[in-house]
């Protein structure tokens, strides 16, 4: 099919061909065909289905001989130009296709998404500007809220630490107590 002759709409239906190329043989070549065949189907389907179909990677719209042998399991080096060269013609004729197909979505996307005029994009201009100050202020928040957080378990820390120190304190004069009210005992008794 030549880039000339590409109708989109037709195209757009269905790319599986009702017959099979008179080039295919049997065997591994049909395989690797068909799986191409699914997969610019997905390709297709993806391109359409997109939200945006200006952010789609290439990968995303287009099919790589790699991608056959990844589906199927298969090493890259399977299809190769001299074992199957009038495969990778129709991969290559084909993947001119789906870039045609990508670019006539993006182009409807752009035409239905519209251009904004020069008040519309000061005002989308004024509205990001104040949600950017918006997340500056709460980001400024929650800095303040987690260093005051850290601030209490630091405070926190110290006071455990220093009550530990006066019960550690508390127990040695209690010891020294004990100690002293056994001496004075032991003297009274000898007098």
């Amino acid at each position: 099919m030549d880039i000339d002759d590409f109708d989109l709409d037709t195209w757009q239906e269905s790319y599986l061909p009702k017959i099979t190329p008179d080039w295919l043989k049997e065997g591994a070549e049909t395989t690797f065909y068909n799986t191409f065949v699914e997969l610019v189907e997905e390709r297709k389907l993806q391109v359409k289905s997109s939200d945006n179909p200006i952010e789609l990677a290439i990968k995303d719209y287009q099919v790589q001989h790699t991608d056959v042998t990844d589906k199927l399991g298969k090493s890259r080096s399977a299809i190769r130009k001299d074992r199957y060269p009038q495969l990778l013609i129709h991969f290559d004729e084909t993947n001119a296709l789906l870039f045609h197909y990508w670019k006539v979505v993006v182009d409807k996307y752009r035409k239905a998404k519209g251009t904004k005029n020069k008040p519309q994009l000061a005002d989308e201009n004024r509205e990001l500007k104040e949600e950017v100050k918006q997340l500056k202020a709460k980001l400024q928040r929650n800095f303040i809220d987690q260093i005051m957080e850290n601030v209490d378990q630091i405070n926190t820390k110290n006071k455990v630490a220093h009550i530990a120190e006066l019960e550690e304190r508390n127990r040695e004069l209690e010891r020294q107590v004990a100690r002293l009210s056994h001496q004075l005992r032991a003297n009274f008794k000898s007098i």
